[in-house]
């Protein structure tokens, strides 16, 4: 039986990452990231020029991966907003729910098919830090831990933009949703700041996801991070699946 359920899981990904493949919207998107993280590369290497006193880690990449992080929160509710929304609005999605597929592992399909496709968007970045390899660039553990961070955090914004689209039958209305949630998420970062409640401003951060990516995007990996990410993840997860779960009744 689990083997079985295994199989339609992973049918479910093939699926969902095949329509993704042949939509053109992933190859204007993947197309618009690569520019943009291509012309600020090219201003950071200009700029690092003038400042001799630090190292291509400090001038160059973490202001280039703080900036990656910020387009995905972009980029992610645009590629995400489908995830449920055609389906629900077609009205497969109540077929699908009421096969005998579990509800968990239609999430945990879509969610693998949707990091994925995010993932190779990702990817294109990874040229950036190969064009400092040939001038002697070699701090890759900072690298490799920025880009967990990246990946983690983007997890995150996948499970908010799947939440919003299994709340609607409108892809407009699902992306703002999943947009105004990260937005939200991102602003405890400046009631953390602006509380004198030392404790207050403590939770707000440990709440925000960019204040654990930006150690990782450092290198200095903290276990309270992970548990934050995968809690975030799996709260979200379940978060989808009261919602779909609702539509059963």
């Amino acid at each position: 039986m689990k083997e079985l359920q295994d199989q339609q899981m992973l049918s479910i990904f093939k699926r969902e990452f095949k329509e993704s493949l042949s939509s053109p919207l992933f190859y204007i998107l993947c197309a618009i990231f690569s520019a943009i993280v291509g012309w600020i590369f090219y201003n950071y290497i200009l700029a690092s020029k003038e400042h001799t006193g630090a190292s291509l880690t400090q001038n160059v990449l973490i202001p280039l991966f703080n900036i990656i992080s910020f387009l995905f929160m972009i980029l992610t509710p645009m590629l995400t907003m489908n995830t449920f929304c055609e389906e629900n609005k077609s009205g497969t999605l109540d077929l699908l729910l009421r096969s005998k597929v579990s509800i968990w592992k239609i999430i945990i399909g879509k969610f693998l098919s949707n990091l994925t496709m995010i993932s190779i968007m990702l990817g294109l970045s990874f040229i950036c830090p190969i064009v400092l390899m040939f001038s002697g660039y070699s701090d890759w553990g900072v690298v490799f831990s920025a880009y967990l961070g990246l990946l983690l955090n983007i997890s995150c914004f996948v499970v908010v933009g799947m939440f919003a689209s299994s709340l609607s039958e409108n892809q407009i209305v699902s992306a703002f949703i999943s947009f105004a949630i990260l937005i939200s998420i991102l602003l405890l970062n400046l009631s953390a700041n602006s509380t004198n409640n030392f404790i207050v401003g403590q939770i707000f951060s440990y709440m925000n996801n960019s204040f654990h990516f930006s150690f990782m995007v450092k290198g200095d990996l903290r276990s309270y991070s992970f548990v934050y990410f995968f809690s975030f993840i799996g709260l979200f997860m379940l978060f989808i699946n009261k919602s779909l779960d609702s539509r059963r009744w």
